[in-house]
Formats: C-alpha cells, structure tokens, sequence
C-alpha cells in the first residue's frame, strides 16, 4: 500500500503552500497519492496534476464544501473524482465565492468599526481568496489577539465580536450537486461534527454520502475504528486525511495520518483512472 493523504490545502483557500510545494513536500515524505481539496476553489487542480505527475504522484480532483446537516448542524463535505466542467458544480462553487466575498466584506467592515483593521496583514485584497483563518492570523499578527485561537473566540467564532456568516445548503442538495456532478463524497473531519457522530452518519448515509474520513489527525484510535465500523455498515468508503494547511496549523505535516490499510486501496486504484 503506498502512502496517501486525500486531505491537502493550497494557497487558493487557505493553505500556506502552492500546489507545486504541496507536490514536493508530499514528495519528501514518500507520499505517492495526493488530493488537493482547497475550500471552495479547483483553480489550484491544474497546477496540482502538472507538478504531482512531474515527481511521480498521483491525484485525484477534489474539493471541500460546506453544508447543514441540521439548522444547528454545519458539515464539511469532501468531493473527489468529480468532473470539473461539470455545470452544477461550477456554478455552486462561484455562487459560494461570491457568498465568502459578501462574509468578509461584512467582517472587515465590523473589525474596522471596533477598532481592530487587519487590512494590512492580510495575504490578499481578493476578497474571495480570503478564510477566517487568513484574519485570524492578521489579527493576532496586527496585535488584537494573543494567537489564532484567541481572534477566534474574541472576534471570529459564532459568539465573537465580528462573526458573520452566509447561507449554505442543505446537505441532500450539496450531496446531490456532488452526485450529478459523478463525484465521491465524503464526509470530513466527523468528529467535529455538533452532534452525535453515529446519528449524523446514518443520516447522511441515507442522503447518498458515499464516505468517511476515518483517518484524521485528532482522532483517537477508538474514534477511527468507530468511524470504520460505522462506514462498513453502511458500505461506504473509508478515506484518510491530514487536512494540512502548512504555515496555517502548525503541528501537521502531510501524510501525518496515514496508516496502512487495504480499505484505503480504493483510492489508489481509483487515481489510476484519472492520472
């Protein structure tokens, strides 16, 4: 089994590296599949295969989307293999960057009003370049917050001074816009999930979601196993990823969380087909 990881960041959401430095990190630690699955963004895919198939890597498409399981429930969506030209798709993904640009337009605007412009330390003026996590390291980097985690729960989180939110869909119509699209979607990071793992899963199961992320860098051996089970009883696929974002989570590095495991084959035998 050779080593992968299906979870990556790049500079085009919110990652600290191109796909070029993705590909060569990925490299250096022997890592011979790789998914990048920028937030909200495929324009980093082309740059990706050109430089994976440059060292020998193979990738497959993807892309991580948001949606509401419940009112109070937010869920990540990971989406891989899918065809890029596919209309649905497009048109989700740049009505969602039009949505982030609205967000952080508001954001910016609130943080300017109390006091705290982080303008100037931020990567872009791109408005729909810029995550949450982009101002919450201008933030601490402008001095109005001790660190990331601080900016989050002062300014940025749901009971921050300047939080600001946007519409996302429900999680029957992502996984169908995903579905249309021929795409394999997965649910991300489960345990981060504001509810019961078990319950979500076996809701979104009965949606079409067609994966768990079993293999995450927090999840402790029971969680995964947990993850795994539930996945098989469901005839699911089982992914691995290190939701890596380079500069931007500092403590994780690509391929982190990969453990041998035939289940995983799967991936690997389905980048033959896209390579």
């Amino acid at each position: 089994m050779d080593i992968l990881d299906l979870h990556l960041h790049s500079v085009h959401s919110d990652g600290s590296m191109t796909p070029e430095e993705l590909s060569a990190e990925a490299s250096r630690v022997g890592a011979k599949l790789i998914a990048l699955t920028d937030h909200a963004s495929i324009a980093g895919l082309p740059s990706m295969l050109s430089a994976a198939k440059a060292r020998g890597i193979a990738t497959i498409a993807g892309v991580e989307l948001e949606c509401m399981l419940t009112p109070h429930c937010e869920a990540h969506i990971l989406a891989y293999a899918f065809d890029p030209g596919a209309s649905a798709l497009i048109r989700h993904i740049d009505a969602i960057s039009e949505e982030r640009a609205r967000r952080n337009e508001r954001i910016l605007e609130r943080l300017k009003a109390l006091g705290a412009d982080i303008t100037g330390f931020l990567p872009t003026t791109n408005l729909k370049r810029i995550a949450r996590t982009h101002m919450a390291f201008a933030l601490a980097s402008g001095g109005y917050a001790s660190d990331t985690n601080d900016a989050f729960r002062v300014w940025l989180g749901r009971n921050g001074r300047a939080f600001y939110t946007h519409e996302r869909p429900g999680a029957d119509k992502l996984l169908d816009i995903i579905r249309r699209a021929g795409g394999i979607s997965v649910l991300a990071h489960p345990f981060k999930l504001r509810m019961d793992v078990p319950e979500a899963i076996n809701k979104l199961a009965a949606m079409g979601l067609k994966g768990v992320e079993a293999y995450y860098p927090s999840h402790t051996p029971a969680q995964t196993a947990l993850l795994k089970r539930l996945a098989q009883s469901h005839d699911m696929h089982i992914s691995c990823g290190s939701d890596f974002h380079g500069a931007y989570r500092p403590g994780i590095e690509v391929a982190c969380c990969y453990f041998a495991d035939d289940f995983l084959q799967f991936w690997y035998e389905l980048s033959k087909n896209v390579i």
